[in-house]
This record gives structure tokens, sequence and C-alpha cells, in this order.
């Protein structure tokens, strides 16, 4: 049998090992299995896709291509970029000055990087017109 007062220290090791061990036991659960990371400039999405439409202007520099629309000009570069006439595949031979084009991208400085560029109307095409 116990002896008297023991009865008392065993009850009390008893709820201090059950109270100390919730708390480390939910400190355990509470930590995350992976730490967040915050975006880094690489890692933020690009500007939002935008439309540059236009009449090329002049020959191409390298890939670059000179769009001008109304009174604005835009440089755009056809380095990565799908090229259609009219949907079907085009190459870059296709992008003659005097071409109306439709390019959709992002800006990148003063420069439009374009990922898909589309003829509308090629250089000397007549347009369509209602009779």
């Amino acid at each position: 049998m116990l002896r008297r007062g023991e009865a008392a220290r065993l009850g009390m090791i008893l709820v201090l090992a059950v109270g100390l061990a919730q708390p480390a036991c939910a400190y355990r659960r509470a930590q995350p299995t992976t730490t967040p990371t915050l975006p880094t400039r690489e890692t933020l999405p690009a500007e939002i896709a935008k439309t540059v439409s236009g009449i090329i202007k002049g020959r191409p520099v390298g890939t670059k291509y000179t769009v001008v629309s109304g009174k604005r000009s835009t440089v755009v570069d056809a380095n990565k970029a799908v090229i259609r006439n009219h949907g079907r595949f085009a190459g870059p031979a296709d992008l003659t000055p005097g071409s109306f084009i439709r390019a959709v991208g992002s800006m990148n400085g003063t420069t439009f990087a374009a990922k898909t560029i589309d003829i509308v109307r090629a250089a000397g095409a007549k347009s369509k017109k209602k009779k």
C-alpha cells in the first residue's frame, strides 16, 4: 500500500506529465511541413497579355519590327513568337513592310515581346470591301 502522502505525489506527477505533454504535441502539429517562400522577381507573373495592332514599317532589325498604329509606334520582338497568316503557320519572311499584323504578348521595357503574331492583311493585298 501507499504510504501517507505518496498518493498525492503520484497524482501531482501524473497531472504534470499529462499537462506538459499536450502543449508539446500541439506544438509539433502546428509546425508547417514546408516553409512558405515569398515570390521573387523571377517568379512573379509577367504583365497581363496585351495586344498591339498596326502596320509594319521598314525592314526588321534582327527579329524586331516597328509597328505603327496611328501616331504611336511600338517595337515588336518576334524572336519566340508563333507567326500565323490567316490561321496557317507562317515564317518570319512573311512579316514584310506594309503588312497589317496583330501581336499578342507583354511589354518588356520599351520592347513588346510577342507570343503570337497574326498577319491580318499581307503587304499589297487588297482589303475586302462589300460592293
